[in-house]
């Protein structure tokens, strides 16, 4: 199977329309306004979902073998947890750190908490 050119064309037309509208909402925005709309960041979320998809689609047809067969990415065996991050030095206390967790929590669902 040849690579079809217009697919591939649609696709990237798919993630820059996407590019464009996540970089207008983040230029019209502040960072608090942002923060405080959770229906903001789910559509920010959403649009980086359909370019991953865009992403993955194009690649996928890219790839793809004359005979129908498609390259599989396998993951490579690592020793370490994808969860070992280095650790920050901040100048914030845990009490702190959980009244803010408690209170983005609460927004997550859908309402405000008093911390």
């Amino acid at each position: 199977m040849n690579v079809d050119k217009e697919r591939v064309e649609r696709y990237l037309f798919e993630i820059k329309s996407r590019h464009r509208e996540i970089e207008e909402l983040l230029l019209q925005s502040s960072d608090a306004s942002l923060l405080e709309n959770p229906w903001i960041l789910k559509g920010l979320k959403y649009s980086l979902i359909e370019i991953a998809e865009a992403m993955a689609n194009a690649l996928q047809h890219i790839l793809r073998r004359k005979d129908g067969r498609t390259l599989a990415l396998i993951p490579e065996e690592i020793d370490s947890s994808l969860l070992d991050i280095p650790s920050i030095k901040a100048t914030i206390s845990a009490k702190e750190l959980v009244e803010i967790l408690r209170k983005e929590r609460g927004r997550a669902r859908g309402r405000s908490r008093r911390v």
